[in-house]
């Protein structure tokens, strides 16, 4: 009964984390990227945001325009669970449209995950 019962937690753990790796190791699509940075939650004037923002890692250049942070937009329940923390996010970058800012990016996400700490064993 032991046996069976731990076959069957390794099973459930196995069936859960596959979607993290295989999003991860799938190749990127054309205009598809992977940004890492720390997740926060951010406000905007008038409405117009996301309500989440990545700060990068490094400088990102898309279309002649530097970036330090990108709104993002995914899974309101999953976005609030890792907020604050480093993580990486994999999407496409689109366009919003708005009365105040009239014309900003966004990646929106198909995936995000906790980035790893780097010199862990």
């Amino acid at each position: 009964m032991t046996l069976l019962r731990a076959i069957g937690c390794f099973l459930l753990f196995a069936v859960c984390t596959a979607p993290f790796s295989d999003a991860q190791k799938k190749p990127l699509q054309p205009g598809e990227m992977i940004l890492s940075g720390k997740l926060t939650h951010v406000m905007g004037v008038g409405g117009e945001s996301t309500g989440w923002a990545l700060e990068l890692n490094s400088d990102l250049t898309i279309e002649g325009q530097t970036f330090r942070s990108i709104e993002i937009s995914g899974p309101p329940k999953k976005l609030a669970q890792l907020a604050d923390q480093e993580v990486k996010a994999r999407g496409v970058i689109k366009h919003r449209h708005g009365v105040e800012r009239k014309d900003w990016l966004v990646l929106e996400v198909s995936s995000i995950w906790l980035k790893k700490p780097t010199g862990t064993a």
